[in-house]
């Protein structure tokens, strides 16, 4: 059936500028010959005469402006210029050219205000529902019959007019509109939004109700809400809801009201948008978060099980290294146990610096705030690696300002393993001259480190890449000196974490000068420095001590460490330890963490709940689990102590004079 021309749109000026204060006219030769207030306002270099691709770039729409073609079609315009300003609405023909019934778009209140629209720049008619069917009659008294005849009709004509004009805006709004009638459910009016999102004509709608077009069940809920709105239950419905139309499955977001006409006839209105893509990305954003979540868990499992794996054989190696390094010797047996003692040292480092940064980039990493002795701690720190610059010849000087007071609050141990890295680099990479540390107070707040060297130095290009991950200045650096480029990287994330800054100033060939600040604020009573505390270097002789481990090397070392001065019973599960326990009285326990059968975190359960006579028996958990939260658990169940592996004899019996 082929479609009437639409007739021309002949409102006058005032009542365009007040529906549309931005509407422009264009004549036949797209030239602008009108344009509304809002728009002069808004576009002031905008002016009659101009080109309307001159002015505005089409986003959607009729690409080639055939007037003729593109009357009664959607059009959204972005003008060029310093202004973006986007104009959403529809081409309506009128004589010797085109209306463009257009009111600005905004995406959102910002843009509104970026763009300075205010409510008078935008269409009353835009985005919403107004049937406006109400005219205003005046009584007739004393009219003659012709009088009352000719303003009936000029009353009749212009409703006619309004009416129409009215439907046609209703047809271009963008927004889904669908009426139904209240008494019988079928459908009265459908927009053109409304078809294309639901993929029906408003010929297969109206006169036709739900049931007639979408599956029963949709129906019924269809029915089910309007019985509400019918009976009062509700002045209005807002959801989402699926509906399944020839297009697939749409999600829509709705309003649905009752409206009522002159002649007291009720209606059911629903007014929507299509949020189908909406909702698909929500889902997919929703979905990729799970996997995100899934991955970081699958990590975590696997850096935990990696820690464990890998220091449960290197405690073989470091420890029994430790025992052979007290034995006497000849000097080349000597020298090759240092060389495994320090491989092993370097290869535990590596496996600390990895999953320190992995726990950082999991953002599980907390840092502490307690009062702790700063001095102390540098002056320690400086001591741990004073041993390799004598070694090297090199001098190392620790200078600590006098007003720097000595208790400080924040994260000991971080502050320890900065300034440790820095320090450990400064002395690697010097081969003669000094090493200086440099500890000053910038204000009650913040304190600087400086570290400076006199060593191989940096290039410009090294230096801007030696904070980065696995990356060291050249790769002469590397087969010189060895590492992974991890230290500085490490030192970078914690500084940062700890809301500080680190910087470097390096000239190749002369030094280098490392700078942290942080913020350290001047504490008050007895802090600690970040370390164990002062132990005895043996512990006491004639003691039983039970070890369980589930690794026969493992149980073999600690029988190796302490032969001089204890009885050792080894066992190799969690129940064994229980039944050990019950059966015989220890010192103390050595328990490992993950065994067969029982592990160790329910054994020390087990035995805090024995009778005192038995559960007060110090516990060590001597475990290859070393991270925050395996320390935490051992605290949980009562072990008294938690010691890491790879140990050294040291490293046990200081654990062992700290619970005896």
């Amino acid at each position: 059936m082929p479609v009437a021309p639409a007739a021309p749109i002949t409102l006058d000026p005032e009542t365009l500028d007040f529906l549309f204060p931005c509407h422009f006219a264009v004549d036949a030769g797209q030239r602008m010959t009108r344009l509304g207030p809002g728009l002069r306002r808004l576009l002031p270099r905008a002016a009659p005469g101009a080109n309307v691709s001159e002015a505005f770039e089409i986003i959607d729409g009729p690409s080639d402006l055939d007037l003729a073609a593109a009357t009664r079609r959607q059009i959204v315009l972005r003008a060029r210029g310093e202004r973006p300003l986007r104009l959403r609405g529809a081409i309506a023909a009128q004589a010797g050219g085109a209306l463009f019934l257009v009111s600005p778009a905004p995406t959102d209140g910002a843009e509104a205000r970026a763009l300075g629209l205010d409510l008078g720049d935008l269409s009353p008619c835009d985005g919403s529902l107004e049937l406006v069917i109400a005219n205003e009659m005046q009584r007739i008294i004393t009219l003659e019959a012709s009088e009352l005849a000719a303003r009936l009709k000029v009353a009749r004509d212009v409703a006619v007019q309004r009416e129409a004009f009215f439907q046609r805006i209703l047809q271009l709004m963008p927004a889904i509109v669908v009426v139904k009638d209240a008494v019988d459910g079928r459908y009265l009016l459908v927009n053109a939004r409304a078809e294309q999102a639901l993929g029906l004509s408003a010929e297969q709608m109206i006169g036709r109700t739900p049931g007639d077009l979408f599956p029963a069940e949709q129906a019924e809920d269809a029915l089910a809400e309007d019985a509400r709105l019918l009976a009062g239950d509700t002045l209005e419905l807002e959801q989402i809801k699926i509906t399944t139309t020839p297009l697939g499955d749409r999600v829509f977001a709705t309003r649905k009201l009752i409206a009522a006409d002159d002649a007291g006839g009720r209606h059911i209105v629903t007014v929507g948008e299509d949020v189908t893509e909406q909702q698909q990305a929500g889902e997919r954003l929703r979905l990729a978060l799970e996997a995100a979540e899934q991955a970081n868990a699958a990590k975590s499992t696997f850096l935990a099980n990696m820690s464990h794996e890998i220091r449960t054989p290197l405690n073989g190696i470091v420890a029994v290294a430790d025992v052979l390094s007290r034995a006497d010797l000849g000097r080349r047996e000597r020298e090759l146990v240092g060389m495994i003692r320090t491989s092993g040292a370097t290869l535990e480092r590596l496996l600390g610096d990895i999953l320190d940064l992995a726990r950082i980039e999991s953002r599980q990493l907390a840092v502490e705030s307690a009062p702790f002795d700063l001095p102390d701690l540098c002056r320690a720190t400086a001591d741990l690696v004073r041993l390799r610059a004598d070694e090297k010849g090199v001098a190392l000087d620790c200078h600590v300002a006098a007003d720097l007071g000595n208790i400080v609050v924040g994260d000991a141990v971080r502050v320890r393993q900065i300034l440790g890295n820095l320090l450990g680099n400064a002395v690697k990479f010097t081969d003669r001259g000094r090493v200086a540390l440099k500890v000053e107070r910038l204000d009650t707040t913040r304190v600087r480190f400086c570290v400076t060297d006199t060593g191989v130095g940096l290039s410009n290009e090294g230096r801007a890449r030696i904070f980065e991950r696995f990356q060291q200045a050249d790769e002469s650096i590397t087969r010189r000196y060895g590492g992974t480029g991890l230290g500085l990287a490490i030192c970078r994330e914690l500084t940062e974490l700890m809301g500080g800054t680190l910087g470097c100033e390096s000239v190749q060939g002369v030094g280098s000068t490392f700078t942290v600040e942080l913020p350290l604020a001047v504490g008050a009573g007895a802090g600690d420095d970040g370390a164990a505390p002062a132990l005895e270097a043996t512990p006491p002789g004639d003691l039983r001590v039970l070890v369980a481990d589930d690794h026969p090397t493992n149980r073999r070392v600690v029988e190796l460490m302490l032969e001089d001065i204890a009885q050792v019973v080894c066992v190799e599960d969690g129940r064994q330890a229980i039944d050990a326990v019950l059966a015989s009285d220890f010192d103390v326990i050595l328990m490992d963490m993950q065994m067969p059968v029982m592990d160790g975190l329910a054994a020390v359960q087990a035995i805090r709940d024995l009778p005192p006579a038995k559960s007060q028996v110090p516990i060590v958990m001597l475990t290859a689990n070393a991270l925050p939260e395996h320390v935490a658990a051992s605290a949980a169940v009562g072990a008294n102590v938690h010691l890491s592996k790879p140990i050294t004899a040291e490293a046990l019996f200081s654990a062992l004079g700290a619970v005896l």
